[in-house]
């Protein structure tokens, strides 16, 4: 019989479980993804560990997942099963909203993840590229302005709704959470972090958004967190020319290096950042299982008016991810 029980992650059986499934990713890795504050549950069968899983909930409700490990030669779907439904039971509880998992290429953890109520979402690309030898900016050249609205990012709710009109990044997730949900959880997550809010505009009227995250701890590393282009200004070349005035404001900030994911669907975006000199660092496959309450409120929004004062916009959110997006856009 297998029993769930919550340990300190320092336990020496558990890490030790999780370091042999998981291979290369280590702590190390695991500490890129998960807050501090996660919590490990270990599977015992006669009092003896048969598995692990740890997981943690971030400020804005998210729940954070790694893929459960068992011991080998056991019966790993049902290890698996077992802790996979125990971390559900806690994530549901707290009131996440969403449980997210992100697997390595390798890693094979997604029938257990999908028996368990996870769907596949995306594959998501980790990109960067240095900020040496940037192409010229041109976001004068096309007529755009940035406006650091960074004090005041809720009101610009409507515009960052706009830009989230037609999304190519996991659209499944579309409607989960309201724009203002999703301006709480950026500024709740920040920690201490920076975090610059962008508006760009082209003849007084809002073009697009872009997010940016700095980390304060490593601070020649930044994050675009987010961008968009509203729908009435995209084909223009608008996404392009604001990702690279973004760029150039970086390096002349100290910044020597940026980075962002994308969901592998987002062919216009990967397109843009292909063209701007961004390299691929890595593939995760994104899978994630939403809140049964949360269900509930997604299929209410999708019923809701649109928002007033932006032409087309709808409801929608880019999710959030262990490894932000960057780039829900169709430019």
């Amino acid at each position: 019989m297998l029993t769930v029980r919550c340990v300190p992650a320092e336990i020496r059986e558990a890490a030790a479980i999780l370091r042999s499934a998981r291979g290369a990713f280590k702590a190390s890795d695991l500490a890129k993804c998960m807050p501090s504050s996660h919590e490990l549950l270990v599977a015992e069968r006669n009092g003896m560990p048969a598995g692990a899983i740890e997981y943690s909930i971030d400020v804005d409700r998210t729940g954070l997942v790694c893929p459960p490990a068992a011991v080998h030669g056991s019966d790993t779907d049902q290890i698996a099963d077992t802790l996979l439904q125990a971390v559900i039971r806690r994530l549901d509880a707290a009131g996440a909203w969403i449980g997210q998992c992100l697997l390595r290429p390798d890693e094979q953890a997604a029938p257990s993840l999908v028996r368990n109520g996870f769907h596949a979402l995306a594959t998501i690309l980790l990109l960067s590229r240095d900020l040496s030898s940037l192409p010229p900016s041109a976001a004068v050249a096309v007529g755009l302005s940035r406006r650091d609205v960074s004090r005041h990012p809720h009101a610009i709710a409507e515009i960052l709704a706009a830009t989230w009109t037609d999304s190519l990044d996991c659209p499944a997730l579309l409607s989960s959470r309201s724009p203002a949900e999703v301006i709480a959880a950026h500024c709740l997550t920040a920690g201490s972090d920076q975090h610059a809010w962008w508006l760009y505009e082209v003849a007084g009227r809002p073009a697009g958004l872009l997010i940016i995250r700095s980390e304060c701890r490593r601070r020649s590393i930044s994050e675009i967190v987010y961008f968009g282009v509203v729908p009435g200004e995209r084909g223009r070349g608008f996404g392009r020319a604001l990702v690279n005035d973004a760029l150039h404001a970086l390096a002349r900030d100290g910044q020597r290096r940026v980075r962002l994911a994308v969901d592998s669907a987002n062919q216009p975006a990967q397109r843009i950042y292909s063209e701007l000199g961004f390299s691929v660092d890595g593939r995760l496959r994104l899978f994630a299982r939403l809140n049964p309450a949360r269900r509930q409120v997604a299929e209410s929004l999708q019923c809701a008016p649109p928002l007033h004062g932006v032409n087309s916009a709808r409801k929608t959110v880019a999710p959030r991810v262990w490894f932000s997006q960057g780039g829900s856009c169709r430019p």
